[in-house]
């Protein structure tokens, strides 16, 4: 694990260097810290970047792809586990471009392109996602 992290009493906070990835990172804090659950939130900037939107008629992601140094302008989102005990990071990112016009959606995958500051705060119960039928998506049970 490269990520630094500072235990406060009620709060963790990230520091993920370049080149590493926000998702695998944040899977990898969760199991460190063995987190029932958690929210959080960040900012920095990505070098690669993807973005979704889930389309309900489909039930499909729309990704789009942004290969371009971005300012993560928000990163909000929250840790649980799915049914086999693997943890999960539900995440919406907003990314400011150089031309300052914002786009965000859910994230996919995010590459940290300068540095990633994320502030986690744990919760005592365990989110658990399960498949919904209506929707296709792993939402909390």
């Amino acid at each position: 694990m490269q990520m630094k992290i500072i235990k406060g009493d009620t709060s963790c906070i990230l520091k993920i260097t370049v080149g590493e990835e926000i998702i695998k990172s944040l899977k990898e804090f969760m199991r460190h810290e063995k987190l029932q659950s958690a929210s959080f939130t960040g900012i920095g900037a990505t070098e690669r970047c993807v973005i979704g939107y889930f389309d309900r008629e489909k039930k499909v992601y729309l990704n789009k792809t942004v290969d371009t140094v971005c300012e993560i302008t928000s990163l909000v989102g929250n840790l649980g586990w799915d049914e086999n005990n693997e943890p999960m990071v539900h995440a919406h990112i907003t990314l400011g471009f150089p031309d300052y016009h914002v786009e965000g959606g859910h994230l996919v995958e995010g590459v940290i392109g300068v540095v990633g500051e994320i502030i986690v705060v744990p919760n005592s119960e365990r989110i658990v996602r399960r498949v919904d039928e209506k929707f296709g998506l792993m939402l909390m049970s």
